[in-house]
């Protein structure tokens, strides 16, 4: 059995570990990806419009001067036989709360080679929810 006073130094000195830290832990919530509507009449294959829980930042080329912007809207797209390349491919593209491309430079997540929209979400940190 330990003395009061050695186990007052060991509190002291966390318990005896060489090191300690002091950590506060935060319950975060997952990043969401709501469906909002189904927007595939206006591009080749399969495009979807989703609300994001968070916003992603995007950089705005239309102009002269590019800036940077943020949305919480994404439209995403697949195709299974693109035309540059002539393998499958989905691209995630920063839009409005209607479905308008904000920019047609594609988001980080983006990727070839698959058709999976909750996998290309996945890649930015956001789960679809059914």
């Amino acid at each position: 059995m330990l003395e009061k006073k050695e186990l007052k130094t060991l509190k002291k000195s966390c318990y005896g570990a060489p090191f300690c830290y002091n950590v506060t832990m935060t319950k975060t919530k997952p990043n969401t990806a709501e469906l909002i509507k189904d927007v595939s009449a206006d591009f080749r294959g399969n495009a979807k419009l989703y609300k994001l829980s968070s916003p992603v930042r995007y950089e705005d080329t239309n102009r002269e001067t590019p800036r940077k912007r943020q949305t919480k809207f994404v439209v995403v797209s697949s195709v299974d036989m693109a035309l540059d390349h002539g393998g499958s491919e989905t691209f995630i593209f920063p839009a409005d709360a209607k479905g308008k491309i904000q920019s047609w430079h594609e988001l980080k997540g983006s990727s070839k080679g698959n058709l999976s929209h909750d996998v290309v979400l996945g890649l930015i940190g956001f789960n679809l929810v059914k």
